[in-house]
């Protein structure tokens, strides 16, 4: 039962990471759909540095969070947050320009240059949330796949709906901005599980009450 609930988090995470595509493809033209999806797939390489470090410390904080070491989860949090972010306004910027550099060797270059907002808005959603990304999966690990899931599939509808809202207004800065508030919104959701339901406790990042 445990991974038949988790199966539905991985299935609506992979769909989440479409729905900006998929929605303005029905809006936009084949050369915008292009550009946006070569910035979206360069903000997901970004993402997936963030994740290898949850990769690395799920081990951890499944062993603090399923024996109820809740204190011990916090410190972990606290440090690892904290130097996440740190090291991601020190390399999410970096990347922009590498790319922004990169993509002047493209065809239509001067397309893509005129369009680098999809990929600053993005990756600023990226760095905003970059902190909790290691924590993301804290809900399957402390034995709540059920809500993980769910999680997942809110950020997904509601990611489907402020696309459907804003990309037939502002076309692709409308789904970067779409998609950029539906992850922000699952880790708002998450941290509330955790404070709520699991008992945790929470300051803000940089400070420790």
């Amino acid at each position: 039962m445990f991974g038949f609930k988790a199966i539905f988090s991985g299935i609506f995470v992979e769909l989440n990471y479409r729905i900006d595509v998929i929605v303005l493809g029905f809006f936009a033209s084949d050369s915008v759909v292009g550009i946006y999806s070569l910035f979206s797939l360069a903000a997901e390489g970004t993402y997936n540095i963030f994740v290898l470090i949850k990769n690395l410390i799920n081990p951890k904080i499944s062993r603090l969070l399923s024996s109820g070491s809740f204190v011990e989860f916090q410190n972990l949090f606290y440090k690892f947050a904290r130097y996440t972010y740190l090291f991601a306004i020190i390399v999410i910027p970096f990347i922009g320009l590498i790319f922004y550099g990169l993509i002047s060797f493209l065809p239509d270059a001067a397309q893509l240059n005129e369009n680098f907002g999809i990929a600053i808005i993005l990756l600023s959603f990226i760095l905003l949330i970059s902190g909790f990304i290691p924590f993301e999966m804290s809900l399957t690990l402390s034995g709540k796949p059920g809500s993980q899931s769910f999680q997942a599939f809110l950020v997904a509808l509601i990611n489907l709906i402020l696309n459907l809202i804003l990309v037939p207004i502002y076309g692709a800065i409308g789904a970067a901005i779409s998609t950029g508030m539906a992850l922000a919104f699952g880790i708002i959701y998450i941290y509330y599980v955790l404070l709520f339901k699991l008992g945790i406790r929470f300051s803000f990042i940089f400070y420790r009450s």
